[in-house]
């Protein structure tokens, strides 16, 4: 039990190296575009490796919203999308093996509500 997780931390590791080169070029170049397509490359790579351990991300946006596999943060009213439609992720969700490890942070909407045959008034 104490070692379940030596290789599944091995396999991390190229990660926190590349991180740290990164860290190390940083300080001496300033070339940020070089910077950002090696933090990107370590990203991906990171990604792949988790996916292969079973964990995923699931796309949020454009989906019905379920609550069990997202936490609405906060209702904006809109005439763009159905009710109960995700129309922003503010955090990625995760599954491991199928399981949701944390539900994506999102924004529903809900249809404006028309008033009927005056404008609109202010107090």
């Amino acid at each position: 039990m104490k070692y379940a997780l030596e290789a599944f931390a091995k396999e991390l590791l190229p990660f926190l190296d590349n991180l740290e080169r990164a860290i190390d070029a940083a300080k001496e170049s300033k070339d940020i575009d070089k910077l950002i397509e090696g933090l990107e490359l370590t990203l991906s790579g990171y990604f792949k490796t988790l996916e292969r351990f079973g964990l995923k991300v699931f796309a949020s946006e454009g989906q019905r919203f379920d609550p069990n596999l997202h936490e609405a943060l906060t209702v904006e009213a809109t005439d763009e999308f159905e009710d109960n439609t995700v129309i922003k992720q503010l955090l990625k969700g995760y599954t491991l093996h199928e399981k949701v490890l944390r539900p994506a942070l999102v924004v529903v909407s809900k249809k404006n509500k028309k008033e009927g045959g005056q404008g609109e008034t202010s107090a």
